[in-house]
């Protein structure tokens, strides 16, 4: 039955492989971290855009021994991570001659499961972690093993940030047996290494990135209530494996019952696994509060897993009493009967947005969002390649690094989409406009509440005063004469037009080197196009003529007083002044670009000056006294 199993999963698990966009975002970190530039997404900008260190480190550690693609490194580990937790769940949690892991064969044809068993997220080293704590919460090792359980759930939270909760119930479950023993040496194992581990990383954020939590605890709204999408990414999973959590929940009922009845048997049923509930529910308490994720049931697979766990052998008794060792033949039969029925159940069931067949409640399928091409005729080319080019991103970040290289400088793009475009982009190309990796758009308050990680994203007036060398803007009057293609780039192909936001125009004209050389590079002088373009728009507007554009007439000079006029000529200047005098008269702002600069601007710059001072010893021990002080 183990062997079986292993391998169904092994199959079950590499069906679907696959690399999600996010998980670019740590690939970027490990890449800039061996690189000797630190563990930063953006050279020189030190912000913790990650939710989990410890699959950071794990990965730099294969990258730095092995040199492989860290996809290929990503997909391989969380395969052999997941098969290694479901041998485990198989191997220890055994106790009877026969038994039926029903909880293993929901977890394996589990949709969700099955796709973040691979994804290069940190997922695959959480069911390892989780699985084996719930073993040891299972068999009620907790406090003979306090040590190691401290251990595990110290991993954990570094892993996923949220399992804390775990680690609480645990606190909570041996302070309550360390004083009913009188046995405080129980306690202080259990603790040694989350403070060890937690409390030494936690030192290191609070000096090195100068906050408390990590930015993504900001840009997802960590602190806020958000249970209107949580009640409603629960409700995705329900809808999504109905037959499952029925099976589960007739489990959890049928092994009550024989908690009840082994009273008067002889199959005894211990009670360790009820324990699992109550950190299960702390978690799903977590998800309804917090909203949950944008992704289908990410959340909610440790509960998931525990839930599994919970009830993994609850029908080996059933099972025992009616086979002996003269009818192992029979058993076999049976149990890979009732096995292929309980994978049919599970393989059957689909995520409800693919059954939808769109995003529900602001929830993804994201291994289906992406289109995912796995073939098992072309596997090695799969596993080989260093990056996919889903929606074209990966070719317009090799196309900003092409651009990075021949002009031998360090360039910034705005663009959301930060993961493949930015993992390509390389060392010299910044990417700005994603709030994962932005604390000013991280802390922005959210009027409101939309998909989790995606609600302030863009933010015009202080995205342009960061001053992007390429970057859209609201004004396509602007993006129109800022156009320059540099076409003998390899990756030109995947620069087209504005339809799919591919052909970014130049932003930044205070920086006089970039513009020579971009102009020289591309053979357009681009200065003088955005100059020429301005002064043409100035001479036609009049106050009967502002209808004929499809721009915000004095949010446009409220941009360009900001972002043209300090860089232009003093002729330019003259006549943006005579015109603006007569559109507006003496108005001393009129748009949101100069009230940023006047409002936002500072609050701004001192959170990056955080973020991109040059760290120092002082610096650091700075930023511990201010995060230890709350500031």
């Amino acid at each position: 039955m183990l062997i079986i199993t292993i391998v169904v999963s092994f199959f079950l698990f590499l069906s679907r492989a696959w690399v999600g966009e996010d998980a670019f975002i740590f690939f970027k970190y490990v890449d800039n971290l061996l690189n000797g530039h630190g563990l930063v997404f953006n050279v020189g900008e030190r912000v913790e855009g990650f939710t989990a260190p410890l699959w950071v480190f794990v990965l730099s550690f294969f990258r730095l021994i092995t040199g492989a693609e860290l996809r290929s490194i990503a997909l391989v580990l969380g395969l052999l991570l997941s098969l290694i937790t479901i041998f485990i769940i198989l191997r220890y949690d055994n106790k009877a001659n026969f038994f039926f892991p029903i909880g293993v064969f929901l977890l394996i044809s589990n949709s969700a499961f099955r796709d973040y068993a691979t994804s290069g997220f940190e997922t695959s080293l959480s069911f390892l972690l989780a699985g084996v704590l719930a073993l040891l919460i299972k068999y009620e090792k907790i406090s003979q093993r306090p040590l190691i359980a401290g251990l595990i759930s110290a991993l954990l939270v570094l892993n996923r940030p949220e399992t804390f909760l775990i680690l609480l119930y645990l606190l909570l479950r041996l302070i309550f047996i360390s004083y009913k023993t009188g046995d405080i040496k129980i306690l202080i194992k259990f603790l040694s290494f989350p403070i060890i581990l937690l409390g030494g990383y936690q030192l290191f954020r609070l000096g090195y990135y100068g906050f408390f939590f990590p930015n993504t605890y900001y840009a997802k709204k960590g602190g806020d209530l958000y249970i209107t999408q949580g009640i409603n990414y629960l409700a995705d999973f329900l809808r999504s494996y109905p037959l499952t959590l029925i099976i589960i929940l007739l489990l959890i009922l049928y092994s009550l019952y024989q908690f009840i009845a082994s009273r008067r048997s002889i199959y005894k049923v211990q009670l360790g696994w009820i324990h699992l509930f109550i950190p299960a529910g702390f978690m799903v308490l977590y998800v309804l509060r917090s909203g949950g994720d944008y992704m289908h049931g990410r959340s909610l697979l440790i509960p998931f897993l525990f839930l599994c766990i919970a009830i993994n052998n609850s029908l080996d008794n059933l099972i025992n009493k009616h086979f002996d060792k003269s009818e192992r033949g029979t058993y076999y039969l049976t149990t890979l009967f009732m096995a292929a029925i309980i994978l049919v159940i599970g393989l059957v069931q689909q995520p409800y947005t693919v059954r939808r067949g769109e995003q529900v409640n602001y929830i993804n399928d994201e291994r289906r969002h992406f289109g995912v091409k796995f073939s098992w005729s072309e596997i090695g080319k799969y596993f080989g390649e260093e990056i996919t080019n889903e929606f074209g991103w990966r070719d317009r970040g090799y196309y900003y690094r092409d651009i990075a290289e021949a002009i031998d400088m360090s360039i910034s793009v705005v663009m959301p989409n930060i993961g493949y475009f930015g993992y390509a982009g390389g060392e010299k190309v910044n990417v700005m406009g994603g709030v994962l990796i932005d604390p000013y758009l991280a802390r922005k308050k959210v009027e409101v509440r939309g998909k989790i990680g995606h609600e302030n994203d863009q933010d015009w007036p202080y995205t342009l005063s960061r001053k992007p060398t390429f970057s859209y803007t609201p004004f396509k009057y602007w993006n129109d004469s800022a156009h320059a293609k540099y076409k003998k780039s390899r990756y030109g192909h995947a620069i087209t037009d504005d339809s799919n936001d591919s052909y970014v125009p130049v932003f930044d004209i205070s920086n006089g080197e970039f513009i020579k050389k971009f102009s020289d590079l591309t053979g357009t002088d681009i200065k003088f196009s955005i100059d020429n373009a301005q002064i043409t728009l100035m001479k036609v507007l009049s106050t009967d003529n502002f209808n004929g554009y499809d721009f915000d007439v004095k949010e446009y000079f409220s941009f360009l007083k900001i972002h043209w006029y300090p860089y232009t000529s003093d002729v330019n200047r003259k006549i943006y002044d005579t015109k603006r005098s007569e559109l507006f008269g003496d108005e001393r702002v009129i748009g949101s670009y100069e009230k940023f600069q006047i409002s936002e601007a500072e609050f701004s710059e001192e959170i990056w000056k955080r973020a991109t001072e040059p760290l120092t010893t002082e610096l650091f021990l700075n930023n511990l006294v201010r995060g230890i002080s709350g500031k």
